[in-house]
């Protein structure tokens, strides 16, 4: 099983800027357009996954769902600018992995 969600995000406590969210953006730069898309990284491990046979696990969309429904976007990026998950954003990722494996029969005996 491969788990995706990167525990981290380029602007704390906005929920568009998680890596594996939908957002992209594109800049101007001088060698031209740069596209920065949050997904491309979900999107490859999704087809490179698929490909090899491997089970995928992608939390991204219902960790954002959860933490803006409980309001929790604060509690998960505490510490502005440091991107990355507190203990919460830890813990909230355990246990969707948990129910994930729980529902597909992994703790069978």
């Amino acid at each position: 099983m491969l788990v995706v969600l990167l525990p981290d995000t380029i602007k704390a406590q906005d929920t568009r800027f998680i890596t594996g969210s939908d957002f992209s953006f594109e800049f101007d730069t001088p060698r031209g357009p740069f596209i920065l898309d949050m997904s491309e990284p979900r999107r490859r491990m999704v087809n490179i996954t698929k490909r090899l046979g491997i089970e995928l696990f992608d939390p991204t969309a219902s960790f954002i769902r959860y933490i803006e429904a409980e309001d929790l976007v604060e509690a998960t990026w505490p510490r502005p600018p440091d991107n990355h998950f507190s203990a919460v954003g830890h813990q909230i990722i355990a246990d969707q992995l948990y129910e994930h494996l729980d529902r597909h029969g992994h703790f069978e005996n």
